[in-house]
Parts: structure tokens; sequence; C-alpha cells
């Protein structure tokens, strides 16, 4: 070997504590998959809702007087723009 050559670090180069800092520990797992199928879960149940709360308000608002039909009126309308936002 030419000693104009440059050598390449070695794994003994480098200080023990820097490559603890470094490694991923084995004893984790990864959550992507976990947080993948609460998401599909999530968008699932949020694209059935609608659907529920046109069910629930449309109950509601024939049997309520005309004060109470403002009022359910207003947090359909609050709960439906939420959901589909």
């Amino acid at each position: 070997m030419h000693e104009s050559e440059p050598t390449q670090p070695t794994e003994s180069a480098i200080p023990p504590d820097a490559m603890a800092a470094e490694a991923i520990p084995k004893h984790t797992t990864p959550t992507w998959e976990m947080e993948l199928l609460i998401s599909g879960a999530t968008v699932f149940a949020l694209m059935q809702l609608p659907a529920i709360l046109d069910r629930i308000y449309f109950h509601a608002s024939m049997r309520a007087s005309h004060d109470w039909h403002m009022l359910l009126q207003f947090v359909y309308i609050y709960f439906k723009a939420a959901n589909l936002i």
C-alpha cells in the first residue's frame, strides 16, 4: 500500500458510544403499520358518518318544535361540515 493513498476508516476507528447513539435497538418494532391501519379505519368510519347524521337529523327534526328545529339545524350543519371538511 502506498503512503499517498487515503485509507478508509474502519469500524474500530469510530468510538463505540457514537455507534450506539446511531443504532436502532433491536427490541423496538416499526409502528407505521399500526398507524396506517388506524388511519384507514378512521377514514372508512368518517365516510359513513354523513348518512348517519342525515338519518338522525331528519328523524329528530320531524318531532321538534320550531325553536328546537333551529337548534338542531345549526348542530346538524356544524357537524356535517366538520365531517366533510
